[in-house]
C-alpha cells in the first residue's frame, strides 16, 4: 500500500498527531493512495495555458491592438497627405468665347467679335496634390493625446481581464485540490468503517457480539459510502470546471500539484494603498477621462482657423492651350466660425462625460477599498480556522484510537466508536476545507490588490 502525508497530519487512526503539523511539505497519512498527483500541472502552468487560450483575454488583446492602430492614425494626421484625381469629360459642344477682333477701322460703329474655341469637346483632367497641415490650434495634438489615452485604457482593460482569468483558474485549481483531499478523507472513512465492520461481524459470528451493533456499523458505513459518492461527484464537477477554464475538453484527465499553505503577512492599510495604485480598473477610468477631455479640446480647436499648405501638379488635355501642365503652391485657411453650436455642444458633451467618469472612478475606489478589507478579513479568518481545525486533528485521532481500544477490551460501546469515526471524518473535512479556503482567500486578496 502507498502511504501519503500532508505534513505531519495523519489520517491513519493508529497514529498520534504532533501538536503543530505543517502542510507546505506535507501529505496526511492514510491507508489508500493519495488522489493528488505528485507530478503534474502547477498553478503557474495552468495560468500560462489559460492566458494563451482564453477568448475573453484574446478579445481584450485585439482591443489593445485596435487602440494602438488608432494612435498611429491620429499621429499620421500631422504628416503630409498626397491624393490623385482624374476625370474624363464629354460635352455636347466645345467651349467657345466671343473675343473682340481688332484693330478695326474707326468708321465701324460697333466692335467686331469672333467665336474662339478654348476647350475640346472631349478632354481629360488629372492632378496630384500634397497637403500638409501647418497650424490647427491643437486639434491634431489633442486628438493624438486622446488616442494615446485610449491605448492606456485598452491595456488596463487587458490587465483587468488577465487578473480575472487568473483568479478564475486559481479558484478552479483550488476547488479540485479541496475535492481531492475530501475524497481522501472519504476513502479513509470508508476503509476505517469497513475494518470495524469486519471486527464486529467476527464478534457476532463468535457469539460474543450484538447484531444490533453490526447493523449500526452497516448503516454508518452506508452513510460513509454515500458521502464518498458525493465527494466523487464534486471532484468530477470541479475537474470539469478546471478543464473549462483552460479551454480543454471537460472530460480531460486532471493532474495538478498541491499548493502550500499561505504564510505571507499582509498589512491592511498597505494593501489598500497598493490596490488604489495597482488596480487596472482605476487606471482604465483615469485614461478614459483623459481621452474624453482631449477629444473635447480637439473639437474646440476645430472651430478655430485651420491652416494647411497645399501644392500639386495638374494636367489638362486641351490642344488650344500652349501649356497643358501646371504646378502650384497654396496656403489655405479654413475657418468655420459659425456652425449653430455643433462643435460647442459636442465639446460640452465630451467634457460632461469625463466628469461622469470621474464620479464613477471615485465610487470604484471606494468599492476597491471595501473589497480589499473584505478579502483581508476573509484571509485572516480562514487562517485562524486552519489553526483551530489543525489542533482538533490530534484529538480526533486519539479519540478514535481510545474508543476502539475500549471497545476491543469490552469497556466501550459500538456507538462510541461510530461517533468517534464521524467526529474524525468531520475534523479532517473541516481542516482541508479551511486550508484550501485560506489558499483561495489569499489569491482573492492579491486579486483585490491588483497583484495576482
Amino acid at each position: 500500500m502507498t502511504l501519503f502525508w500532508i505534513g505531519q497530519v495523519s489520517l491513519a487512526q493508529e497514529q498520534v498527531l504532533p501538536p503543530t503539523p505543517t502542510v507546505a511539505d506535507s501529505t496526511p497519512r492514510g491507508k489508500l493512495p493519495s488522489v493528488i498527483a505528485t507530478s503534474g500541472e502547477t498553478l503557474q502552468d495552468a495560468w500560462a495555458t489559460a492566458l494563451s487560450v482564453d477568448p475573453g483575454l484574446e478579445s481584450s488583446r485585439w482591443q489593445s491592438s485596435a487602440a494602438q492602430r488608432g494612435l498611429y492614425a491620429a499621429r499620421a494626421e500631422r504628416l503630409p497627405s498626397v491624393s490623385a484625381t482624374g476625370s474624363y469629360s464629354v460635352f455636347d459642344n466645345p467651349l467657345t468665347v466671343n473675343a473682340p477682333v481688332g484693330p478695326l477701322p474707326p468708321i465701324l460703329p460697333d466692335p467686331v467679335t469672333a467665336s474662339v474655341t478654348v476647350n475640346q469637346r472631349e478632354f481629360f483632367l488629372g492632378s496630384v496634390r500634397a497637403t500638409q497641415p501647418v497650424y490647427t490650434f491643437g486639434r491634431i495634438s489633442s486628438a493624438i493625446d486622446a488616442a494615446g489615452a485610449e491605448v492606456t485604457a485598452a491595456v488596463a482593460d487587458e490587465e483587468r481581464t488577465e487578473l480575472d482569468v487568473k483568479l478564475q483558474v486559481a479558484a478552479a485549481f483550488v476547488g479540485v485540490l479541496k475535492a481531492q483531499r475530501l475524497l481522501e478523507v472519504a476513502h479513509d472513512g470508508v476503509a476505517s468503517l469497513e475494518a470495524h465492520e469486519r471486527q464486529v461481524n467476527n464478534q457476532v459470528d463468535q457469539g460474543v457480539g450484538i447484531r444490533a451493533n453490526l447493523l449500526a456499523v452497516q448503516v454508518a458505513l452506508a452513510n460513509s459510502r454515500q458521502f464518498r459518492l458525493q465527494v466523487q461527484n464534486l471532484l468530477t464537477v470541479t475537474e470539469a470546471a478546471y478543464n473549462r477554464a483552460l479551454q480543454r475538453p471537460l472530460e480531460s484527465l486532471v493532474q495538478i500539484q498541491d499548493l502550500p499553505e499561505p504564510t505571507q503577512q499582509y498589512q491592511l492599510e498597505q494593501a489598500i494603498q497598493q490596490a488604489l495604485g495597482q488596480r487596472p480598473e482605476i487606471g482604465l477610468l483615469s485614461a478614459k477621462v483623459r481621452s474624453l477631455r482631449s477629444l473635447a479640446d480637439s473639437v474646440h480647436a476645430g472651430s478655430l482657423p485651420q491652416v494647411v499648405l497645399s501644392g500639386g501638379f495638374s494636367y489638362t488635355e486641351n490642344k488650344f492651350l500652349d501649356n497643358e501642365t501646371f504646378n502650384d503652391v497654396s496656403v489655405l485657411a479654413d475657418w468655420n466660425f459659425w456652425d449653430s453650436g455643433r462643435k460647442r455642444n459636442r465639446a460640452a458633451q465630451l467634457e460632461q462625460s469625463a466628469e461622469a467618469l470621474l464620479r464613477k472612478r471615485s465610487n470604484v475606489e471606494s468599492l476597491i477599498t471595501l473589497q480589499v478589507k473584505k478579502a483581508w478579513h476573509d484571509l485572516d479568518s480562514a487562517q485562524q480556522q486552519v489553526l483551530v481545525n489543525r489542533q482538533s486533528l490530534q484529538s480526533a485521532d486519539e479519540n478514535l484510537r481510545v474508543s476502539r481500544n475500549r471497545y476491543e477490551q469490552g469497556a466501550g460501546t459500538n456507538t462510541e466508536v461510530l461517533d468517534a469515526q464521524t467526529l474524525r471524518t468531520q475534523a479532517y473535512s473541516n481542516y482541508f476545507t479551511s486550508l484550501y479556503e485560506s489558499v483561495l482567500a489569499e489569491m482573492q486578496l492579491r486579486r483585490a490588490m491588483g497583484i495576482l
